[in-house]
C-alpha cells in the first residue's frame, strides 16, 4: 500500500456524530446448500433531493441476479423523514447513516465505503439513475480483470433536467488503459460536453479494492478525480470504460453536496497530487480547471497563483487556454456553450 493512504482514508467513524438505521427487510441469511449469490453495496451521499426516490427505484430494478442493498449516507444531523419515504417506496434493501452533516461527498463516500460488506462497492449520486443492465455488464467485465482488481466504469448520458433531452453517449471513446488516465482526462481538454470523463455514478468495483484505495474524506474538491487516480497510479488498478451508456447523470443540479468551484482547494489539490499526473496533463489540468475556477469566481489572487504555477511547468494546450478563459463567461452561458457542443 502506498504511503498515506491510511492517512487519507482516516478513521472510519472518529469524531462523527452518525447513527445507524436500518430500513427495508433487510439481507436475509444465506440457506446452508445454497448457491452463494453475488452481492453488491451501492454507497449514495444525499441530503434528501427530490430526485434521490429516482436514484433508488433504479437500484431496486437492475436486472442482475446479485443481491444489491443501498448504504444511503445522509449529510445532516438528522435522518429526515423524505429519505425514509424514498427508500420504502422505492422497496429497495438499504442502510442508512448520517454523517452529522456539512461533511461533504468525499466524506460521505468514504464512510459509506467503510460500511461496505459485499463483495463488490458502486456508487451513486442521488440525482443520477442506472439504467436497468448495468450491474450485471459490469459484473461480467471485472470478473474478467486480472486478480479481479479493476475498477469497471460506463460511458454515460446526461441531462440538463429530468425533463430535458439525453445527450449523445460520452466520452465519445472509453478509456481502456492504453495511455496514463491524467493524460486521458486532462491533456487537451475540451470546451464540450463530450470531453473524456470518469464519472462517479458509474464506478463499481470489488470492495477489497475500494477499501484500499479509499476516499480522501479531506478533500472538498475533485475527490472522484483523486480516487481514480490513485487506484491507477499508486496501487496498480486497471480501469476499463464500457462503451455502454449505463448511467443517466442530472446537469446542473441544485443543491450538490460536492460541487463548488472553489480555486484554491483546486489548485491545492494539483499541487499536492503533481505526482499523479504525467506529461501534459499538469499544466492543462492547472489552465483548464484551476484557471477557470478563478476566473469565474473573478478572482485576481486565483489567477495569479494560477499563472505562478504554470510558470513553472510546460506551456498548457490551446484546448486548456480556451476552457480556462471560459471562465470569464456567466456560469449560465459556459453550462449552454458545454452542452451545446457534443463533438
Amino acid at each position: 500500500m502506498a504511503s498515506g493512504d491510511s492517512a487519507s482514508r482516516g478513521p472510519a467513524r472518529a469524531g462523527v456524530d452518525s447513527r445507524r438505521l436500518e430500513a427495508g427487510a433487510g439481507r436475509a441469511a444465506q440457506p446452508p446448500g445454497e448457491a452463494q449469490v453475488t452481492t453488491v453495496d451501492v454507497v449514495i451521499p444525499t441530503i434528501g433531493r427530490q430526485s434521490l426516490l429516482r436514484a433508488l427505484t433504479s437500484v431496486a430494478g437492475q436486472n442482475s441476479d446479485a443481491h444489491i442493498r443501498a448504504i444511503v449516507v445522509v449529510d445532516l444531523d438528522h435522518l429526515d423523514k423524505h429519505i425514509q419515504t424514498c427508500i420504502d417506496a422505492s422497496g429497495v434493501d438499504a442502510t442508512i447513516e448520517c454523517t452529522g452533516g456539512g461533511r461533504g461527498a468525499g466524506y460521505a463516500r468514504h464512510l459509506g465505503t467503510s460500511l461496505a460488506t459485499a463483495e463488490y462497492v458502486a456508487y451513486l449520486d442521488d440525482d443520477d439513475v442506472w439504467l436497468p443492465s448495468k450491474t450485471s455488464l459490469q459484473l461480467a467485465v471485472v470478473l474478467r480483470s486480472p486478480g479481479q482488481s479493476g475498477i469497471c466504469s460506463s460511458r454515460i448520458i446526461s441531462r440538463v433536467s429530468s425533463a430535458g433531452p439525453p445527450s449523445s453517449p460520452v466520452p465519445l471513446e472509453p478509456y481502456h488503459g492504453q495511455e496514463h488516465l491524467s493524460e486521458w482526462l486532462f491533456s487537451g481538454r475540451r470546451l464540450s460536453a463530450s470531453r473524456n470523463l470518469i464519472q462517479t455514478s458509474s464506478l463499481l468495483m470489488r470492495r477489497s479494492v475500494a477499501q484500499m484505495v479509499g476516499w480522501d474524506w479531506r478533500l472538498r474538491r475533485h475527490q472522484d478525480w483523486d480516487f481514480l487516480l490513485r487506484a491507477s497510479v499508486q496501487h496498480g488498478c486497471p480501469i476499463t470504460q464500457v462503451s455502454d451508456a449505463l448511467v443517466e447523470v442530472s446537469v446542473g443540479s441544485d443543491k450538490s453536496i460536492s460541487a463548488t468551484s472553489n480555486w484554491h482547494s483546486s489548485l491545492a489539490w494539483a499541487q499536492s497530487r503533481r505526482d499523479l499526473f504525467s506529461g501534459q496533463a499538469f499544466p492543462d489540468f492547472v489552465m483548464g480547471q484551476s484557471m477557470r475556477y478563478a476566473l469565474q469566481a473573478r478572482s485576481f489572487e486565483g489567477a495569479l497563483a494560477c499563472g505562478r504555477e504554470l510558470s513553472h511547468t510546460n506551456l498548457p494546450s490551446y484546448r486548456a487556454v480556451a476552457l480556462g478563459f471560459s471562465g470569464i463567461l456567466p456560469r449560465p452561458v459556459f453550462d449552454w456553450l458545454m452542452h451545446a457542443r457534443r463533438s
